[in-house]
């Protein structure tokens, strides 16, 4: 197998969230990012033997990651603003829905290739949990899982490599993917400019 043909996901070097009220907040302190995408397998059996097998995405999975995040975007992600607090303060409690909201992920891999993701709709999954250690030679990274989910195309993640998108669309393709990302952007007969 020709190395030069194989993409391996090395870096995750920036995410980005984008939240309903089109804010997007940018990270680049990235620790680890893991993803698993669901599938379903329908079988069809006769007279008790399985006969054949079908395994189909379901446009679902989990997103774990670990890394350092800016206070607002923490607030954000963690649904932990009230307008009946000064600035400054937060909450977390009953009152907080965590929000859906887009992910963007720029990855390279071993040689500097890049690879754009889109997660149109994820949402945390967990809590607000922090670890401390008094005197550490270490700041901790926080722990945030996230859940994907379908979009109106039933798609739960978009992938593009930068070397494979035609000239005529490459002008501030990654900027826009990782701050306004649409499925536009992809879509082959929309597609003509970004």
């Amino acid at each position: 197998m020709a190395t030069d043909v194989v993409f391996s996901e090395f870096e995750v070097d920036k995410i980005s969230f984008k939240f309903a009220d089109n804010d997007t907040d940018s990270l680049a302190c990235i620790g680890k990012f893991e993803e698993e995408l669901e599938v379903k397998t329908v079988t069809k059996k006769c007279r008790g033997k399985v006969m054949k097998t079908r395994t189909r995405g379901t446009g679902n999975g989990s997103i774990k990651t670990s890394m350092h995040v800016p206070k607002g975007t923490y607030a954000k992600l963690f649904a932990m603003t009230r307008d009946d607090l000064i600035e400054g303060a937060y909450a977390f409690g009953e009152k907080s829905l965590l929000p859906e909201c887009q992910m963007c992920v720029h990855v390279t891999d071993e040689d500097g290739k890049e690879k754009l993701k889109a997660y149109p709709r994820v949402t945390a999954t967990t809590g607000p949990a922090r670890s401390v250690e008094n005197g550490g030679d270490e700041v901790e990274e926080i722990e945030p899982e996230f859940s994907i989910m379908p979009d109106d195309y039933g798609e739960g993640v978009y992938e593009c490599f930068i070397d494979d998108i035609p000239e005529n669309l490459k002008t501030d393709f990654v900027n826009k993917w990782m701050t306004a990302f649409t499925r536009d952007m992809v879509d082959k007969s929309k597609a003509t400019t970004v």
